[in-house]
């Protein structure tokens, strides 16, 4: 009895031999595909590159100027500016994504304000223990309390 050959293929097109048909992908495509590609990438790194700049010239603002405080207040709006930005552009991905940023970046700054508060507790507990060591104890700063 002559042996029996039986070859099922799904979702591939034979040319009768069980070869397969080779198709025209569309190279037309995959060339725009990967242009646009290279352009994004390409967008990713001026942007980057961009913060990078800004960034390092925002830090030299208290070394040429001296004036620190607006320097951490310059940093501070952008961070404020970067997670705005970030919450606008997570909304425009998708309504969910957005509630999710907008929960993550209230929880870091839930997270930043009570770790400053204890901060400021902890120089409040210092200062207050240097006073009562060094006697100024008293509401007009003498030790006999004249």
């Amino acid at each position: 009895m002559p042996e029996l050959k039986v070859r099922i293929e799904k979702g591939s097109a034979t040319a009768g031999d069980g070869q397969e048909i080779q198709e025209n992908t569309g190279s037309a495509k995959q060339a725009s595909t990967n242009k646009m590609a290279v352009v994004g990438t390409l967008v990713n790194f001026a942007i980057s590159q961009g913060k990078s700049i800004l960034s390092a010239s925002i830090s030299q603002i208290g070394v040429t100027t001296g004036d620190y405080i607006k320097q951490e207040r310059i940093q501070e709006a952008m961070g404020y500016a970067q997670d705005a930005v970030g919450i606008g552009t997570a909304f425009a991905v998708n309504w969910v994504v957005g509630a999710l940023a907008v929960a993550t970046t209230g929880i870091k700054y839930a997270i930043q304000i009570t770790s400053e508060v204890k901060q400021n507790e902890l120089e409040n507990n210092k200062i207050n223990y240097i006073r009562n060591r060094s006697g100024n104890t008293l509401i007009n700063g003498s030790r006999t309390g004249d």
